[in-house]
């Protein structure tokens, strides 16, 4: 028994010695190779380098180029993206065939991006303005983008094979059967100017066209007392359109005084490049309130105003806009909007006539508006009641200023439409 033990014993001694032989062939062999390597350099495959015979990891820079070698195998990234975290911050950058950071404009695979030239980090979400011009914007995959795109609330355009976004300029979008106009900042615009015209794109039919403005003289000679509802599907109604007041100095009818002004508005807007419609051009009409503001609609109108002069006491005195609340049932979503034209309007008209600001008044009982599904309000140019009010809008060279004042604030509202 113990003789069989010891050659048990002898057994596994000779095994151990054989292992540790190879072992230690093994580890020489290790030991030989990586003292191929010690010295600072590249070793034989040119995927590892070394320093003081240590074999770097992460980002360092060579010659002159950037590399990035695994922090687990040493190997130099290649032809390949690679994530960097540096405290709180994170960037991607890329290494080309050579192991080399890139930077600047990059085509890889079949898509473009940008790399940081400073710190060689990819460019995701922004702008960048390239050095022969062009402005691209980049996705949140760092990809160039092209076509017609959504970048946060504005639509921008940018061209298909160099990724240059669209300046200043009209492009006919491919595939979308429509022409859009990009400002200065490359933003689509609803509406805008050039040579001297004020064009108009549609974003329901895809069609650019000149932008137009309805004006609506209020009133007419012969009034229509029957009634109408006061907005589509109201139970409410009014009388269709009334005959108007009268100046208590001029004995001037307010139908009158409304198509007068909206002529000379009319001459106005045609010369700063408007398209502009009247709802009216004679006296003797028949034409509801909710057939004037459907007349506005169909003509697709960047603004439609609505002109009336007021009747009170004698000392009343002023102009004012109105428009709709925002809780209006027919028009309270775009409460907005026409609030911003009676605003715009009121302002411009008081300042070139010289007349009392009264302000903007809220109603929510006038078929003009409830029936209007474009940007709407009306303008009391000030009052019949008043002789000198009367006397001072029947005045040729007051109206021209009535006028202007009222072209002035309609194309101070266009200039903000925007998507």
């Amino acid at each position: 028994m113990r003789d069989r033990l010891i050659r048990g014993l002898r057994s596994a001694v000779t095994l151990g010695m054989a292992l540790m032989l190879l072992i230690v062939t093994v580890t020489g062999a290790a030991v030989n190779v990586k003292a191929d390597v010690v010295t600072d350099g590249w070793d034989s495959t040119h995927t590892k380098y070394y320093t003081a015979g240590r074999m770097v990891t992460g980002a360092k820079k060579i010659e002159g180029f950037w590399y990035f070698f695994d922090k687990e195998t040493g190997e130099a990234v290649k032809s390949d993206f690679q994530e960097i975290k540096k405290k709180k911050k994170t960037k991607i950058c890329y290494y080309d065939a050579e192991g080399h950071a890139v930077s600047g404009e990059v085509k890889i695979g079949r898509h473009w991006y940008y790399f940081n030239p400073k710190n060689f980090a990819m460019t995701v979400k922004d702008f960048v303005k390239m050095e022969d011009g062009r402005t691209c914007y980049f996705n949140k995959r760092g990809r160039r983008v092209r076509g017609e795109v959504k970048i946060g609330k504005y639509w921008y355009y940018f061209d298909r094979t160099t990724g240059a976004m669209a300046v200043k300029t009209t492009v006919e979008v491919p595939g979308k059967n429509k022409t859009c106009y990009y400002d200065k900042n490359g933003r689509r615009r609803e509406n805008y100017k050039t040579a001297g015209k004020w064009y108009t794109f549609n974003e329901n039919t895809g069609k650019l066209k000149q932008t137009v403005i309805t004006i609506d003289a209020g009133h007419q000679r012969n009034a229509n007392t029957s009634h109408e509802p006061i907005g589509p599907g109201a139970s409410a109604t009014k009388a269709k359109v009334t005959g108007g007041a009268q100046g208590v100095a001029t004995r001037k009818d307010e139908y009158v005084l409304t198509l007068e002004i909206a002529k000379l508005v009319q001459k106005e807007l045609k010369s700063r490049g408007f398209k502009v419609k009247l709802t009216r051009t004679s006296h003797d009409v028949n034409l509801s309130n909710s057939q004037r503001a459907k007349k506005a609609n169909k003509a697709n109108s960047a603004a439609y105003v609505i002109l009336h002069a007021d009747s009170d006491g004698a000392s009343s005195n002023g102009a004012h806009t109105i428009c709709n609340s925002s809780s209006n049932r027919f028009c309270g979503s775009r409460y907005t909007v026409n609030k911003k034209l009676a605003t715009k309007v009121i302002n411009s008209y008081v300042k070139a006539t010289g007349l009392r600001k009264i302000g903007v008044i809220e109603r929510d009982d006038l078929s003009g508006l409830n029936w209007s599904k474009v940007p709407t309000c009306f303008l009391e140019m000030g009052f019949l009641s008043n002789p000198s009010e009367d006397r001072f809008m029947s005045n040729k060279a007051n109206q021209i200023k009535m006028a202007q004042g009222i072209a002035d604030g309609i194309e101070a509202f266009v200039k903000t439409q925007k998507y």
